[in-house]
């Protein structure tokens, strides 16, 4: 009998030991979990169209490159994979942003300038002998070769990808509000991307600016590039370059002056529409479910303190008294 409580009593201790093994170990795979800092071997990169470079990032802790994503402010100009390989796709400039894809305010963050192909600019005389006798004298680009081009992404852009932009910037804003950082509303000195907002901790930003940020994120618009809705229904655009391109890649449908209720109702309002409000300064996204994406000065969540989140929120006075002008959904 002494000898079986004896048997028990180790056994148990035994058990007790190996628990608490397995506790200190499932903590430190908790703490582990969490990215502290990432850091790139590059803080610019130049890179010719077509060529294919990679930037390295290191972590603390240390071996958590599984848990970095890797993204392009402008895919027009440069693609990045999962993992790090990027690409020059045309000239310019724009970002290569590595994250915690479990938090995405902590980043890394290059700047990408891809150069463009060398203008053929030779007038030989003996070459105008040919079929073409076109005496344009416009430069012709000498075309990069590229054995790679299923690298590029070619997909089209839809309003889940705007929608997932937004979302992440929103995100980064709840982050930021409980560290007490918060984002202020303003009409001047916002950054030019979200990237280089976030980088420089100018925390600043406005309902159109917001918009803006994400139209540059997904590819259609080029960093620094935005618009606004007047008061006066009508649309101001930063250049005729940024025209041209929200007029190639939105419908423009009239709301008619109607509510977003009536609107919801007749099947004409669908998540990721951008919206411009009737005789307002206003322009956001909606979210679906009566809920809205904005960085506006009467958004519910803009306290004296700044803004909580962008969204989604209701805001009473869009859902009830508030009429639509234009709404622009991805083509």
């Amino acid at each position: 009998m002494k000898l079986r409580r004896i048997f028990i009593l180790v056994f148990i201790i035994g058990t007790v030991v190996t628990l608490n093994i397995f506790k200190q170990n499932d903590d430190s795979i908790l703490v582990a979990a969490n990215i502290s800092k990432i850091t790139l071997d590059k803080s610019t990169l130049s890179i010719n169209v077509g060529s294919t470079l990679k930037l390295t990032a290191s972590t603390e802790p240390s071996n958590m490159q599984s848990s970095l994503i890797w993204v392009s402010s402008n895919k027009s100009v440069v693609v990045v994979d999962s993992s790090g390989n990027v690409k020059g796709v045309s000239g310019g400039s724009a970002y290569v942003i590595v994250a915690d894809r479990n938090n995405y305010s902590t980043r890394a963050v290059c700047k990408v300038v891809v150069n463009a192909p060398v203008t053929n600019t030779t007038t030989n005389e003996n070459k105008t002998n040919n079929n073409n006798t076109n005496n344009n004298t416009t430069p012709k680009t000498t075309p990069t070769p590229n054995n790679n081009q299923n690298v590029t992404t070619t997909k089209k852009v839809t309003s889940e990808d705007l929608i997932k932009s937004l979302e992440k910037m929103s995100q980064t804003a709840r982050n930021d509000y409980k560290r007490g950082k918060k984002w202020k509303y303003s009409n001047s000195n916002a950054s030019g991307t979200y990237e280089k907002a976030v980088q420089n901790g100018n925390r600043r930003t406005n309902c159109a600016q917001y918009v803006s940020w994400a139209l540059i994120d997904i590819g259609i618009l080029e960093p620094g590039q935005k618009f606004y809705k007047k008061s006066s229904n009508t649309i101001k655009y930063k250049n005729s370059d940024t025209k041209t391109r929200m007029r190639n890649s939105f419908k423009y449908i009239n709301g008619n002056g109607k509510k977003m209720n009536t609107l919801i109702s007749e099947g004409k309002l669908k998540p990721g529409d951008i919206v411009l409000w009737y005789s307002h300064q206003h322009t956001n996204v909606y979210a679906g479910n009566r809920k809205w994406y904005d960085a506006g000065r009467w958004s519910a969540n803009k306290g004296s303190t700044g803004f909580s989140t962008f969204g989604p929120v209701s805001i009473s006075r869009l859902n009830g008294e508030w009429k639509i002008w234009k709404i622009l959904r991805l083509k």
